[in-house]
This record gives C-alpha cells, structure tokens and sequence, in this order.
C-alpha cells in the first residue's frame, strides 16, 4: 500500500492479511504537546496553604482563557495525619466576594515561554474559614492525603471552561504542601 506525504510523494506501507497498517510511531502526551509546543502547561505550588478549620476551601482557580484548563493532577501531603480528613475537588463553585485568600501566580513549565496563566488564582490565608465566599458548584472527587506526597489523577482529568472553576476543600483543619498540573486546551 502507497501512502501519500502531502508533497507528492508516497511512501510504502505493510499491511497484513487482517489489513492492519504496521507503524513506527512516536507518541507524546497532550499535556507534553501543549507545554512544548503552545507553552501553556503550569503548575500551581502550594507551599504550606493553611485550611484553618473544618471544610474550608483552600484553592480557588478560575479560568478566563478560551481554552478549557485541564487539571491533570493533584500532589498533597499534609502537616498532620488524620483518618478522617479528605480532601474534595469541586467545580463551577462562584466567588461572591475575596476574603481570606492570596491571590498566586502559577509558574509556566516551558522555560523558553513567559506566558502566564490566564485566569484566577488564591490559595487560603490560613483564617479560620478559608475561602469562604463561595457558592454552587458540584463535587468532582474525594481523597485522603497524608503526610507522605500522594499524587492524585483522574483518567478523565478535571475539565474546567471558560469562566468555570476548579477549587479544593479539606474536611478537616489542616496545612496542605504540594502541587496542581494544570494545562489548557482546546480540540
């Protein structure tokens, strides 16, 4: 079988007697594509983010690009050790009003590329109450995070539109170290 290259040439393909086509291919992730080619994957640290009581919302991100944000993982441990203490990922919540928050910069992952992340983005201030402003949205997971670094990741990934939200809760009053993957993207 001939396969044409687009210039006018064509190079031969095997195909077997179950016409499947034989390839040498190569394979990088959308995540990897993205960073290296449009430079806009980003992490978001959170270096000690201080949830001061029970079910306080400790991130907040919004997104204002065109593209959808793509949270593609979540990397936690905390201060303390609790059975009990999960930490949620909700979306579409609103922010009525700022309170208890720090406004942060997500750090792009192309070193050749200053494009910043566009949108929104606090993390708690450690008052009792942390973000405590927001309404609506759904829960979109549920996890326990020790002391130890656990990276947590949904096959789906949590996909995040224009002028939507992705925030995290903590069901327990805790100090949370780690980072969010995040990226954007558009078919």
């Amino acid at each position: 079988m001939k396969v044409d290259d687009g210039t006018g040439h064509g190079f031969q393909m095997k195909v077997d007697d179950e016409n499947m086509a034989h390839v040498l291919a190569t394979i990088v992730g959308i995540q990897h594509h993205t960073n290296h080619v449009h430079g806009k994957a980003y992490t978001l640290d959170l270096d000690g983010v201080t949830a001061g009581q029970d079910a306080d919302y400790f991130v907040y991100m919004l997104n204002t690009d065109d593209d959808d944000l793509i949270v593609s993982s979540i990397t936690l441990w905390a201060a303390t050790d609790k059975d009990d203490d999960n930490v949620e990922a909700w979306i579409g919540k609103a922010l009525a009003s700022v309170a208890n928050e720090t406004a942060v910069v997500p750090a792009n992952l192309n070193g050749g590329c200053t494009l910043n992340a566009a949108g929104t983005f606090y993390v708690s201030d450690g008052t009792a109450g942390g973000i405590t402003t927001l309404t609506g949205g759904r829960q979109a997971g549920r996890m326990k995070f020790y002391s130890k670094p656990t990276k947590w990741e949904k096959s789906s990934h949590w996909l995040i539109p224009k002028n939507s939200t992705f925030c995290l809760k903590t069901e327990k009053d805790n100090k949370y170290t780690g980072y969010i993957s995040f990226y954007f993207h558009n078919d």
